[in-house]
């Protein structure tokens, strides 16, 4: 495999990516629907709550409890959920803590339709060539089925995180706006281990599984039919998130560790953890895949 035939497709997929506008288009739509669902969980902050307990006799109590955003210590806040009240949780900037919150749900809840955007339009990454009469073209040229398969990958990998850092800055800004003060190495540990590895993963499901097709419209109905994984990976994250005992979900203890930064360190090592096999997927599906496809080029 030469390094520089390898740089070559990257580099390529890299620009036609962005060219086809699917890429761009995918991100300001999810960019827009973010900004719009990130102001209604403020707004949400803003509303009374309330906490339904049962006394004797089964006799149904409703307690009218504070705003979130009214809410500015830990013991209120702390009250909401079962066991006691983490040290961590008394330690730290509790309005700082209220926003990394949202933002966990927020990043969180963006994830389903990010992932399920991304195998439909990425699928399509291989017939094009063969429609666009690329193949022709690349038949001529000595490099080999392993050259062009990592290029594709590498290059859409390439071309998606370059898109998600811009989405992450334009997304930071606007959040620093609306909410206030966050932890901003929070805010990038969970684009890093939470939202990009997912969508790095599910985009090369996406390319290597609809690569041996002709036709860009069988290639898009594949990776339709890739939408379940999309739900699969996303679940196993959301359910991490769920359970992280970072006050996320109101019948969840608070997670007993000593510090914040061990509380979120515990959450992204557990998204890891649950990433692995999926991560481990990707070689595996490239491996058959470039066993199975036929392939016309010369040999490097």
């Amino acid at each position: 495999m030469s390094v520089n035939q390898l740089y070559g497709i990257i580099r390529y997929e890299l620009i036609m990516h962005w060219r086809r506008r699917a890429l761009p288009f995918l991100l300001l739509i999810l960019l827009i629907g973010m900004i719009g669902f990130t102001i209604l969980v403020d707004d949400a902050a803003n509303q009374p709550m309330s906490r339904r307990t049962y006394g004797e006799g089964g006799v149904i109590i409703d307690e009218e409890l504070l705003p979130l955003d009214v809410q500015h210590n830990a013991e209120d806040f702390a009250s909401l959920f079962p066991g006691e009240t983490p040290d961590w949780l008394l330690s730290i900037n509790f309005e700082q803590y209220q926003n990394d919150r949202s933002l966990l749900l927020v990043l969180g809840m963006l994830l389903l339709p990010l992932l399920i955007g991304i195998t439909p339009i990425f699928a399509e990454t291989i017939p094009l060539d063969r429609q666009q009469r690329i193949r022709d073209l690349l038949e001529s040229l000595p490099f080999s089925k392993a050259t062009y398969l990592g290029g594709k990958v590498f290059g859409l990998w390439a071309a998606l995180a370059l898109g998600l850092l811009i989405f992450a800055l334009i997304f930071g800004v606007f959040s620093r706006l609306l909410m206030g003060d966050f932890s901003l190495s929070v805010y990038v540990a969970l684009w890093v281990v939470m939202v990009v590895p997912p969508a790095l993963i599910v985009s090369a499901y996406a390319v290597l599984v609809a690569s041996g097709v002709r036709s860009r419209r069988i290639a898009a109905l594949i990776g339709a039919l890739l939408v379940p994984v999309s739900f699969i990976v996303f679940g196993a994250i959301y359910g991490i998130l769920v359970i992280s005992g970072l006050g996320l979900a109101p019948n969840v203890p608070f997670i007993d560790v000593s510090t914040y930064a061990e509380a979120i360190g515990s959450f992204l090592s557990s998204v890891f953890s649950v990433m692995i096999p999926f991560i481990i997927a990707v070689p595996v599906v490239w491996l058959v895949t470039w066993l199975a496809t036929g392939w016309g080029y010369r040999k490097a």
